[in-house]
């Protein structure tokens, strides 16, 4: 019997396996491989995938407190593209440029969830709202670190370090008995 899932060892058990398979899955979706020998210093990677949202970024909890210093985002997985330019400055280091976009939606069902909360449930609602837009120019460096003797598998971490201009996406609803 589970009283308080927040206060039980056997919630905290579930989500913490949660968030490792969690970082499993991304560490994998992450990973890339090279089929060819670089015969240039400079070279372009082009990237796309899920957006997905963490924190209060993703949270689903809406308030209508205009004045609360960090609300909900109420953004669901949404699209990232990306394109990183390089040079190559030896064989383990180089220099990285990064153009980035992703877009996510919000949740229109927080919105209703929040009206029928506050109005009752028998009240009907129209939800219209636009999407989260990140845009990014980041800058940074890359490392190589062989995982083999032979060199024909590495790991390569990034550290990149930008500008992100995003823009907060505005919503409209009605709510009537």
């Amino acid at each position: 019997y589970i009283n308080d899932c927040n206060k039980s060892s056997f919630c905290n058990f579930i989500l913490m396996r949660k968030h490792c398979i969690t970082t499993t899955i991304l560490f994998c979706i992450f990973l890339s491989a090279s089929g060819q020998s670089a015969n240039s210093y400079f070279f372009v990677e082009a990237a796309a995938g899920a957006s997905i949202p963490v924190g209060k970024f993703a949270d689903k909890t809406y308030s209508s407190d205009f004045l609360k210093s960090d609300p909900s985002g109420l953004a669901k997985t949404g699209f990232g593209i990306s394109v990183t330019g390089g040079y190559q400055i030896n064989k383990k280091l180089s220099v990285l440029l990064l153009f980035g976009s992703s877009e996510n939606m919000q949740d229109k069902k927080a919105y209703e969830n929040y009206l029928k909360q506050k109005y009752g449930n028998n009240i009907t609602t129209f939800v219209t709202t636009n999407n989260w837009k990140v845009k990014k120019i980041m800058t940074g460096a890359l490392i190589t670190l062989p995982l083999l003797k032979q060199g024909k598998l590495f790991l390569q971490p990034k550290l990149l370090a930008g500008f992100c201009k995003i823009k907060i996406p505005d919503y409209r609803y009605v709510g009537f008995d």
